[in-house]
């Protein structure tokens, strides 16, 4: 065997052998991060068990920005104008005690809203609105209309007009209106509002069917 021969065959042992080296140190590297990854997992898992704080569903996370609030407080004082309009336009304000009373409700809800909307978050927002019972109101109006029509023995024009209200204020809060995401709040609240004067129309409604069978009640 020449030394030429011998000299490349040592090279070549040594190469296998360094690769060898090398790859048992690369086998032995991705072990230890292995298990050092397992031992993390497991740690993280074990202190997660132990330390885990319910959450609160009251706590608030992220708040309305400011013009948010801003423009939330400006629906609902616009939503007490435009209410005061209706009392005045249906000549709501012909009734009794009682019958302020309900009317009074939209009023103490707009403002309970508009001095708490500073604090209002997405969690409470998306806690409130997750059921809506409008759908059901109206399912009220179908027999209060023949109720009317049939044996309501007050003023059966001054009446319809209030269901007829009630009626489109409920569909015009059905109506999708598509903005930006950080608007969506404020489409919530009008929509919100809408529904309010509308559910308050119907129970006056039926407050005034009811008093009508009695007495006369309204203009």
């Amino acid at each position: 065997m020449s030394k030429r021969h011998l000299e490349l065959k040592m090279n070549e042992a040594i190469k296998y052998e360094l690769n060898l080296k090398k790859g048992l140190q690369e086998r032995d590297k991705r072990r230890k991060e292995d298990k050092e990854g397992d031992a993390r997992d497991e740690k993280e898992e074990r202190n997660g068990k132990k330390g885990r704080k319910k959450l609160d569903p009251f706590k608030p996370t992220k708040l309305y920005s400011r013009k948010v609030t801003k423009v939330v407080k400006i629906v609902y004082v616009a939503s007490i104008l435009i209410w005061l309009l209706i009392i005045w336009g249906l000549k709501l304000y012909q009734t009794n005690f009682w019958g302020f009373f309900i009317l009074g409700i939209p009023i103490f809800f707009y403002m309970v809203t508009f001095f708490n909307s500073s604090h209002l978050t997405q969690e409470v927002e998306d806690r409130t609105f997750a059921i809506s019972y409008i759908s059901i109101a109206l399912l009220v109006v179908i027999p209060l209309v023949t109720w009317v029509d049939r044996n309501f023995y007050g003023n059966k024009w001054y009446l319809g007009r209030i269901v007829v209200a009630a009626v489109v204020l409920a569909l015009i809060s059905l109506i999708d209106i598509w903005v930006r995401p950080k608007w969506v709040s404020v489409v919530k609240h009008i929509k919100s509002a809408l529904q309010t004067a509308s559910l308050t129309l119907l129970v006056f409604a039926l407050y005034t069917y009811y008093m009508g069978q009695h007495r006369k009640i309204g203009p």
